[in-house]
């Protein structure tokens, strides 16, 4: 009995990958391994797609902006993305989005009020590498640690959700 495996590579192989000649030949490689006797264990390890406001931290002086940019590192093909960023109205000053080089070139909600921030953005040409989602510029207003959120996120491959992971941003 043969048992047939299939891997989700995250590569940039391009065409070759594509090409269905990658997959012939890995699964030709497992079913030999497999008919000598040598098995694979699974993994409980579950590796997600993330998504992260970058620079992590930095230090602005109060009356100063600065922006932190809202990416995603997808482990398979990501066609749109929601978050969430939430963060102290007291100490920041949200400025403005910027899309400017962004991978999801279409603007599904984005919308700001007093300490909250709500992104909605999708794609007709899913991506597979780090990506940018949207700039976001703040001023800030008081000299005091805060951290920008990010809750309700998530991305979707073709219409399924992939739950990322997430990593919040510290200002100082």
């Amino acid at each position: 009995m043969f048992i047939t495996y299939e891997f989700y590579l995250a590569t940039r192989w391009g065409e070759f990958r594509d090409s269905g000649l990658y997959r012939l030949r890995l699964l030709v490689k497992i079913r030999t391994l497999h008919a000598m006797g040598i098995t694979a264990r699974r993994s409980s390890r579950t590796i997600h797609s993330s998504v992260y406001l970058t620079p992590r931290q930095q230090t602005v002086g109060a009356g100063n902006q600065f922006s932190l940019a809202l990416r995603i590192r997808p482990i398979i093909e990501t066609d749109a993305i929601q978050a969430t960023i939430t963060y102290n109205p007291a100490v920041l000053s949200f400025v403005g989005f910027s899309t400017t080089g962004s991978a999801f070139e279409q603007e599904l909600s984005q919308t700001a009020s007093s300490g909250l921030l709500q992104i909605e953005r999708g794609t007709f040409s899913p991506v597979h590498n780090d990506s940018l989602v949207v700039t976001l510029t703040f001023t800030v207003t008081t000299a005091t640690a805060t951290t920008l959120t990010l809750s309700n996120t998530n991305a979707t491959s073709q219409g399924s959700w992939t739950n990322p992971s997430t990593s919040n941003a510290t200002v100082n």
